[in-house]
């Protein structure tokens, strides 16, 4: 990536939302952001010792029950972390965030193992 500006080097770039498929954390859009083209991005950015940064919603989707095609691993695998908020009588808190439905990522110190670890760890 060159320069920014004539005496400033651009150290990082970052995309909001539009990256994600249907706005699920951790899945990029197959047509606007395909793996192959990301990862070639981010070997051009890292060469240039330049960073990337995805934003990443705390709110992940919560898949329709029963619906094999809408299986969405981050959820799942939350869940089987007690990666979410829960309320009081032990059910999952669900809010309402651009995906939809989303189960509310607790942010009390367990460390969890999201797909993204998978994922984006593969492309470099």
């Amino acid at each position: 990536m060159p320069r920014y500006a004539s005496d400033r080097m651009l150290t990082w770039c970052g995309d909001d939302i539009d990256y994600m498929r249907s706005y699920r954390d951790f899945e990029n859009d197959p047509v606007n952001y395909p793996y192959e083209k990301g990862a070639a991005f981010l070997k051009t950015l890292h060469e240039n010792k330049q960073h990337y940064v995805p934003i990443i919603d705390a709110g992940i989707y919560v898949p329709i029950p029963g619906n094999e095609t809408d299986e969405y691993l981050p959820f799942s695998r939350g869940l089987e972390q007690d990666a979410f908020v829960f309320n009081p009588d032990g059910s999952l808190y669900i809010g309402e965030v651009w995906p939809g439905y989303c189960g509310k990522c607790s942010l009390l110190g367990r460390t969890v193992n999201f797909p993204a670890n998978d994922t984006y760890a593969s492309l470099g």
